[in-house]
């Protein structure tokens, strides 16, 4: 086997690889203006509903466990980059809990920072965020990882939740 051949099926996983991160990227910028325009709409209807100091630390809380939750299931992903398994598996990390982990630690990101800023517009513009990436964004990604792992990934999405 020469060098060309070993080479092949990486860049083929790698251009796969970069596929998910592009569709990954729509989900972050999806997020970012909700929580954008959710502060500008703050700016011009002014409120005092999340005012007060529990809601700044709860918010805190969230806004630094939901970059956690996404580091860890990245470099879950990145760690069986490195090392692929002989067979698919979806167990590892924070995937043996939830089916999308970085898809969640962003909502739990965004949802600590509209805390800490009282920001209420930003609150409701998530949930319609998460709504419309459910709906666009995921929805690709897992016809992506059902086109690509077949009935491994059809097993593991019944056995998995969805937490949010």
């Amino acid at each position: 086997m020469n060098n060309d051949e070993k080479i092949e099926p990486i860049k083929q996983e790698t251009q796969k690889s970069g596929i998910m991160h592009y569709i990954l990227t729509g989900d972050y910028i999806i997020f970012l203006f909700a929580f954008i325009l959710g502060v500008i709409l703050d700016l011009i209807y002014v409120n005092k509903i999340l005012i007060n100091n529990y809601t700044e630390y709860s918010g805190l809380f969230f806004a630094i466990m939901g970059p956690i939750l996404i580091y860890w299931a990245q470099s879950t992903s990145a760690k069986l980059a490195k090392n692929p398994p002989s067979e698919p598996t979806f167990t590892n990390g924070p995937y043996k809990y939830l089916a999308n982990p970085t898809h969640t630690g962003l909502i739990i990101t965004m949802f600590g920072c509209a805390l800490m800023i009282h920001s209420v517009f930003s609150l409701i513009l998530l949930v319609i965020a998460n709504i419309i990436s459910r709906r666009v964004i995921l929805k690709k990604q897992d016809k992506i990882l059902l086109d690509r792992y077949g009935k491994h990934f059809k097993e593991y999405k019944k056995e998995v939740k969805k937490l949010i």
